[in-house]
């Protein structure tokens, strides 16, 4: 897979992902009340390994944290830390690891806490309301996987 590395529109379950009160949604069904889907900057978090990346934000004032390692809590967003070191390194809450679904170019793969090995994605039974979802860090779904599309700038 070729390193996700630019500003994408995120996917779970066919749901673009939002945040709502700090925290990351998949904004299923279309309500009024909705925010706008987020363009993330996904970048190499390079001294964490190979996959390694860190998502934030478009303006990088925030991004992804695993606050609860070891726990299925909602992924929350919030300013990142980083470490002055070239390359830029970062906490491993901050830091997942994208393993491609298939070989070829970017796009559909999981994600997983570097924190705590936890998979990314939706619960595996929810309500059927066409509302927005919570997205977990350890969601009990094994099939969960996230969708990239690369927004052009």
């Amino acid at each position: 897979m070729d390193q996700l590395n630019g500003l994408y529109q995120l996917f779970i379950g066919g749901a673009p992902l939002s945040v709502i009160d700090d925290k990351l949604v998949a904004l299923v069904g279309g309500g009024p009340d909705n925010p706008n889907p987020v363009i993330w900057k996904i970048q190499p978090a390079e001294l964490a390994g190979r996959n390694a990346v860190v998502i934030s934000t478009e303006d990088e004032a925030s991004g992804w944290v695993n606050a609860k390692p070891g726990e299925q809590k909602q992924i929350e967003i919030r300013p990142l830390v980083t470490f002055e070191t070239f390359p830029p390194t970062f906490p491993t809450d901050e830091v997942f690891l994208a393993k491609p679904l298939y070989d070829g170019p970017k796009g559909a793969f999981t994600l997983r806490s570097a924190a705590d090995d936890g998979l990314v994605g939706r619960n595996k039974i929810e309500d059927t309301l066409a509302r927005p979802k919570a997205v977990y860090s350890n969601t009990d779904d094994r099939d969960a996987f996230v969708v990239a599309v690369a927004v052009e700038t």
